[in-house]
């Protein structure tokens, strides 16, 4: 488990490239927030929360390659992505 502050914006392309990249992993990956739990291998699921810049949210996997899984998610919400409009 782990806190996770969103430094980048999130766009459609964003959202699917997650979901490949929790995909890839045999751990069960759920992100919280406000009282909402997705699987982040559901896009549907990752389209249903407003994920902001700035905002902050819990990432909970459990699995053989959870620890891996965690650093490459950590990366990706730190790294820069789409540029869209917030607001």
């Amino acid at each position: 488990m782990a806190e996770v502050t969103l430094e980048r914006c999130l766009g459609l392309e964003d959202l699917v490239a997650l979901v490949d990249l929790a995909e890839s992993f045999s751990s069960e990956i759920y992100l919280h927030k406000g009282g909402v739990h997705v699987n982040v291998k559901s896009l549907l699921g990752l389209a249903c929360v407003p994920l902001r810049r700035g905002e902050r949210f819990t990432l909970v996997l459990h699995g053989t390659d959870e620890e891996e899984a965690l650093g490459k998610l950590v990366r990706f919400f730190s790294a820069s992505g789409s540029s869209c409009r917030e607001g």
